[in-house]
């Protein structure tokens, strides 16, 4: 299956659908709060968000989920002076687990192996393995082509090839 125009079209409703699934009291979602707070339990099979998600989109969620981890980590790190909003069109923060974990913040790698954690490697849970490698390419590459159009557009005093250069190298 080609799953190379998941970002633009399905995306956006599987954030919507995930992020309504996590709590709206813990440390991080307290209104008004300017981006998604996902903690690296929130996550896992066991916890059961992911499960909003529609079966069949799950796998190419939790590649858009690292990617835009990973963009945003870059905008932090190469481009401060940027507006990461014009080129990402959702938020994220990805932290450890309270207590005390939610105050750090994980690197964009965790979240993909997250999605299939589970404890001592039983798979007894409801939610099966995610084959997210199966779906890895089609999805990250559709995206870095979105954004590269994005910064094109939008924020002129990027260099895309460079933009997703330093995306790339960031995924090690």
């Amino acid at each position: 299956m080609d799953h190379t125009g998941y970002g633009e079209e399905l995306f956006p409703e599987d954030v919507r659908l995930f992020a309504g699934a996590l709590p709206a009291n813990d440390c991080l979602n307290r209104p008004p709060a300017p981006f998604i707070g996902i903690q690296h339990g929130m996550l896992t099979r066991v916890a059961g968000h992911m499960d909003s998600v529609p079966a069949a989109r799950r796998a190419p969620f939790a590649v858009a989920l690292y990617a835009h981890l990973l963009a945003k980590g870059v905008f932090e790190r190469h481009y401060p002076e940027s507006d990461p909003s014009l080129v990402l069109a959702h938020r994220f923060r990805f932290t450890g687990d309270c207590p005390g974990g939610c105050r750090i913040a994980l690197p964009p790698r965790n979240a993909l192996a997250a999605v299939n954690l589970s404890p001592s490697g039983e798979d007894r849970f409801p939610r099966k393995h995610l084959p997210i490698w199966d779906v890895f390419d089609d999805v990250f590459d559709a995206f870095g082509r979105t954004w590269r159009e994005r910064l094109r557009e939008r924020a002129p005093e990027i260099e895309p090839a460079e933009f997703w250069n330093r995306c790339l190298a960031d995924m090690v």
